[in-house]
C-alpha cells in the first residue's frame, strides 16, 4: 500500500504515512480514500483535497512526517463568565466590627447606581469525530454572584443596580450595600453616614444624597443645610461623617406629633429593622 492511514486526537484527525519505495499519487489517493471508507470516516473527503494533502510526498516529505488528510469538527468549550465591577475595589473583605465607611469611601453609591455586570458564562458547543461521534464540551466556567441587601436583581443587561445609598461590598461572591441611612424606631430621626465621595464634587454630592432619601422614601423634615455641612466636613476631615439628615416634628401641648413618619405612606421602601436599618428586599 502506498500510504499507512491512522486516527488520531480521539477520532478528529486521519493522518496519511507514506510508505517506503516508489511513490505514485494517484495510487496514493486510491488507496487512502478506499482505507478512509474502511474505516468508517463519513462523510468521506473528496479525492481532490487528498489528492492535493499527499502530494507533499512528491515534494520530498520523509515517510515518517505524516499529514493531515481529513478531519472532524472539534469542540469549542464556552466561554467562561466574567464579571465587571463599576467600583474601584473588586473585592472589599469586611472584618466583624470594620466601618465601611471609614475602609472604602471610594464605593459610595445611590440609588439606582450601577454595582457590576456580569457576563454569564456560555454553553459549550459539542464537536464530532470523523466516524460521527459526538465529543462533548465544556461549558463556560460561572462566577456566582448573590445579590443581598440594597442591591436589586440583575436585568436584562445583567447589571446589578444600588438600591440604597451607602458602600457597595463584594466579598466571595456577596454583593451588598451597607446602608449610609438609618433610621429611628419611632421613625422621628434619619441620619446619614457622610463620606468624603471622591467621585462627586461638593455641589454634587449634596444633590445626590438629597435625591437618595427622596428615592428612599424620607419625605418629612429632610434638612438640607445639615445635609450639606456634613458633606463639607467629611471633605474637609478626610473621615466619614454623621449627620441628623431629616427630623420629625414632636407633639405640642398634648397633640400628637405634626408629622412621625418620614415617609411617603404611599412609597413602600421596605422593612424597618431593629436599630431603623432596613431589609429592601422586602417591600
Amino acid at each position: 500500500m502506498a500510504v499507512r492511514i491512522e486516527l488520531r486526537k480521539g477520532g478528529l484527525e486521519a493522518v496519511a504515512y507514506r510508505a517506503e519505495g516508489p511513490f505514485d499519487l494517484e495510487e496514493a489517493t486510491r488507496a487512502a480514500l478506499a482505507r478512509l471508507a474502511e474505516l468508517g470516516v463519513q462523510p468521506p473527503p473528496s479525492a481532490d483535497r487528498i489528492r492535493m494533502a499527499l502530494s507533499v510526498f512528491e515534494g520530498g516529505q520523509a515517510p515518517e512526517d505524516g499529514v493531515v488528510i481529513a478531519r472532524g469538527e472539534p469542540p469549542q468549550p464556552g466561554v467562561p463568565a466574567q464579571i465587571l465591577p463599576f467600583f474601584p475595589v473588586r473585592k472589599t473583605p469586611l472584618e466583624d466590627g470594620a466601618d465601611p465607611f471609614a475602609l472604602y469611601p471610594h464605593n459610595a453609591v445611590y440609588p439606582g447606581d450601577p454595582l457590576l455586570q456580569k457576563t454569564p458564562a456560555s454553553a459549550g458547543i459539542p464537536g464530532k469525530s470523523l466516524l460521527g461521534t459526538p465529543i462533548p464540551a465544556p461549558d463556560g466556567r460561572d462566577i456566582p454572584v448573590f445579590p443581598e441587601d440594597g442591591v436589586t436583581d440583575a436585568g436584562e443587561d445583567h447589571t446589578f443596580r444600588a438600591e440604597a445609598y451607602g458602600i457597595v461590598l463584594f466579598d466571595r461572591g456577596r454583593l451588598w450595600v451597607a446602608p449610609g441611612l438609618v433610621v429611628s424606631d419611632d421613625h422621628m430621626e434619619a441620619r446619614l453616614t457622610v463620606v468624603p465621595d471622591p467621585k462627586l464634587d461638593e455641589e454634587a454630592q449634596v444633590r445626590r444624597l438629597l435625591e437618595a432619601l427622596g428615592q428612599l422614601g424620607v419625605r418629612a423634615g429632610v434638612d438640607a443645610q445639615a445635609v450639606t455641612a456634613a458633606v463639607r466636613e467629611a471633605r474637609t476631615r478626610g473621615q466619614p461623617v454623621v449627620a441628623v439628615a431629616a427630623r420629625g416634628r414632636e407633639p405640642v401641648h398634648g397633640r400628637e406629633a405634626g408629622y412621625r413618619l418620614l415617609f411617603d405612606p404611599e412609597k413602600k421602601i421596605g422593612k424597618v429593622l431593629d436599630g431603623g436599618r432596613i431589609d429592601f428586599r422586602e417591600a
